[in-house]
């Protein structure tokens, strides 16, 4: 019998593929709809391999992969907010830190150590985790200032965008992004903060928590075709 967490993961890659298929199915193509779309997608399939790692064999490599696409999500949702707002400039480098930790986690022998399914999220041990080598702080510390940055870019972005813009429209859609970003950092931190070790299932917490991010992605979208 799956635990429920497995049942979550599962459930939260349909949601993030479906909102993926609405995104692309419902609007006129334009920034918002594709950049929205394809971080719907990867979080789609950060879940499913979740979901893959507590159910299928080879748990190690779908853990692998998980964290690998894990990684990119704060780049994509930064990504996502910057060029709504007509700056594509520079693109790559957002993505240097999500490649480098993807390349590590393939690259790097046993690099995943462990994994536990829990009832309600996945657990999952790498190289870094009470290692306290130079190499793992100064790759823990990078990495952690690269998801809160990110998150904090992503909100702060589209607030002063929304008390910027001049069309009502993208005021309310660039604050709803903020809000999305809010909301689904919030909570995760309210997880780990209410429950003891969480940080450990830190990736399975915020990617659940990233589906308010999505549903807001929509509504921005919906908001601009009106």
């Amino acid at each position: 019998m799956m635990e429920y967490g497995t049942i979550i993961s599962l459930i939260s890659a349909i949601v993030g593929w479906g909102f993926a298929g609405i995104l692309l199915g419902t609007f006129k193509p334009s920034v918002s709809r594709n950049q929205f779309a394809i971080l719907s997608t990867f979080f789609g399939l950060q879940q499913f391999a979740e979901f893959m790692t507590c159910t299928a064999s080879m748990p190690f490599v779908w853990a692998a992969l998980g964290f690998s696409v894990y990684s990119f999500i704060p780049a994509l949702g930064l990504d996502a907010v910057v060029s709504r707002m007509g700056n594509r400039q520079m693109k790559i480098l957002l993505y240097i830190i999500p490649i480098i930790a993807m390349l590590f986690a393939i690259l790097y022998p046993s690099f995943i150590e462990g994994t536990y399914c829990g009832t309600y999220a996945l657990q999952v041990k790498n190289f870094f985790d009470g290692n306290y080598t130079a190499l793992a702080l100064i790759f823990k510390t990078v990495y952690a200032a690269y998801f809160v940055g990110f998150l904090l870019a992503m909100m702060i972005y589209s607030i002063v965008k929304s008390l910027n813009s001049k069309s009502a429209t993208y005021a309310i859609s660039n604050l709803l992004i903020s809000l999305g970003v809010l909301f689904s950092g919030a909570l995760a931190l309210l997880s780990i903060l209410a429950w003891p070790g969480a940080g450990v299932m830190l990736p399975s917490i915020l990617g659940h928590s990233m589906t308010i991010l999505v549903v807001f992605g929509f509504f921005a979208c919906w908001i601009e075709e009106r």
